[in-house]
C-alpha cells in the first residue's frame, strides 16, 4: 500500500497585490474565470488584494500550504 506524506509550508508573500495577480493570471485559473464569464480577471485580483490580508495578516502575509505525496515502495 503506498504511503503518505504531507509537506506543510509557510509561504510568506510581501506583496498582496503581485501574489494575487500571479495566482489569477499565472495558471489555468484564469481560463475558468474567462469561461464562466460575468466577470473580470482583474476584479478577482483585486477582491483577493483586499481579502489575502484580511485572512492571513500583513508585513508579510503568511499563508498556509500543504502538499500531501503519494510515495511507492
Amino acid at each position: 500500500m503506498p504511503k503518505r506524506r504531507k509537506n506543510a509550508v509557510e509561504l510568506r508573500v510581501w506583496s498582496s497585490a503581485t501574489y494575487a495577480r500571479a495566482l489569477v493570471l499565472g495558471n489555468p485559473l484564469v481560463d475558468q474565470i474567462r469561461a464562466r464569464g460575468g466577470v473580470d480577471p482583474e476584479r478577482v485580483i483585486e477582491e483577493l488584494v483586499e481579502a489575502l490580508p484580511r485572512e492571513f495578516g500583513t508585513r508579510p502575509t503568511r499563508i498556509p500550504l500543504q502538499a500531501i505525496m503519494i510515495l511507492r515502495s
